[in-house]
């Protein structure tokens, strides 16, 4: 087109956004642009909307503890532009008050030790008393860190603006030294509580301990439930649903089952204790699969964005046959419905949802907990069995595509080893 370009580096006007990016990658520019926008042109309105989702990103303290802000009392036009800017850029602060060097008292001033023959190697003059206020600032946001037993923390001073793709060098430099996901664009163990079910095996925990290290997930050990051993009185206390009978092997429940069922009973029990918004159950037999993390990170994105109402969502599954057609879920680039499944090697479980599960009371019908989940999701098969379950609350169930985590072995293997089936059959 022979259309002459002329380049000046005196004004900053913006960005040439590349075709191929990935949505989440443009939309983190454009957050970019605005966010130095405002910082050399101040505040600006923001256009809101009842019916359109907000645009932000989910507000996270990229892989720290804390994030925080320091800011006077008398600079609210500072800490107006910074929460603008903050807030485009995803970062959860906490705004901390400033020691104003100017308002300090002489007593105050008399109670400090200048460091003696000190004096500015440039201007050789003495401290000024807005320097005295920063140092005590920083002073005590030090003494805040240490109070609240904080491993890591960013401080930010209310002038400060990101240079070039600033926070995306945050994200993908931090865990070359401790590997937390911050290389993705949320924190997980921010929007999960993790836990991973753990039986007598030290040798998967250890191997499990090491995997979950190296993605970086920050989960806490749950110890399960041996179905061996269980004892009468434990056994003679439930009450299995009448007629249950496994639908292939048409037997009766076995010790490892029960102890499994008990394991993940255990789990949500502790969810609803802790008022855990969701959480995420990981077996210790469980492997992920080829970019499974990532895809971990595109579907926790998603939810953020469309404030999905969900209850449960499979990461691994076999999907049974026969079941109902599944679909995409609007919004969503990872997760559809769900149709009769098995597996519980991994799974998120939201509040609501752990609530629901534990008010089915399913220790008085008790079954498989792979029959168990289909029923509490209205997709199982069988009418007689639901029909234990028909007056309880169901759940939003999900599952994740294609799926995040797979056992470790599979049946055919000749090395497969299982604490379920090959446990022991109970005589009930």
């Amino acid at each position: 087109m022979n259309i002459p370009i002329l380049f000046s580096n005196h004004f900053y006007y913006g960005y040439f956004l590349y075709p191929s990016m990935l949505n989440s990658e443009h939309a983190s520019l454009y957050s970019t642009f605005l966010a130095h926008f405002i910082s050399d042109s101040g505040s600006i309105p923001f256009p809101s909307s009842s019916v359109l989702p907000s645009w932000y990103p989910y507000e996270t303290k990229f892989g720290f503890d804390q994030i925080y802000l320091i800011n006077l009392a008398r600079r609210p036009e500072r800490l107006n532009k910074m929460s603008q800017i903050l807030r485009l850029v995803g970062m959860k602060f906490e705004r901390f008050e400033a020691v104003d060097g100017q308002n300090l008292t002489k007593r105050q001033l008399d109670s400090l030790n200048f460091l003696p023959g000190y004096l500015d190697p440039n201007q050789r003059r003495p401290m000024k008393l807005g320097e005295i206020g920063c140092f005590l600032s920083h002073y005590k946001v030090w003494k805040d860190v240490l109070a609240n037993g904080y491993d890591r923390a960013i401080v930010l001073e209310d002038d400060m603006k990101f240079t070039q793709n600033g926070t995306l060098i945050i994200q993908h430099s931090w865990p070359i030294s401790s590997p937390i996901l911050v290389q993705f664009h949320f924190h997980l163990h921010q929007f999960f509580h993790i836990g991973i079910q753990s039986r007598q095996r030290p040798e998967r925990l250890n191997k499990m301990s090491q995997i979950l290290r190296l993605v970086g997930m920050k989960f806490e050990r749950f110890e399960a439930v041996d179905g061996q051993n269980l004892t009468k009185r434990q056994l003679d206390s439930l009450n299995f649903l009448p007629g249950y009978l496994d639908p292939n092997q048409r037997r009766p429940m076995k010790l490892g089952e029960i102890g499994c069922f008990l394991s993940h009973y255990k789990v949500w029990k502790d969810v609803l204790a802790n008022g855990y918004d969701r959480a995420i159950v990981l077996e210790d037999d469980m492997k992920f699969t080829q970019n499974g993390t990532l895809i971990l990170n595109k579907v926790v994105q998603d939810l953020m964005k469309t404030r999905l109402d969900w209850d449960f969502i499979y990461f691994g599954r076999r999907r049974n046959k026969g079941g109902n057609p599944e679909f995409f879920v609007s919004g969503h680039t990872h997760l559809s419905t769900i149709s009769y499944s098995y597996w519980t090697i991994g799974y998120a479980i939201s509040l609501s949802g752990a609530k629901k599960l534990i008010e089915a009371d399913p220790l008085n019908n008790l079954l498989t907990l792979d029959e168990f989940l289909p029923i509490m999701y209205s997709q199982h098969p069988n009418q007689i069995w639901s029909r234990f379950f028909e007056d309880k609350e169901k759940l939003n169930a999900f599952a994740v595509y294609p799926l995040i985590l797979e056992p470790e072995r599979y049946s055919f293997h000749s090395d497969f080893l299982s604490d379920t089936e090959g446990s022991e059959q109970d005589e009930f």
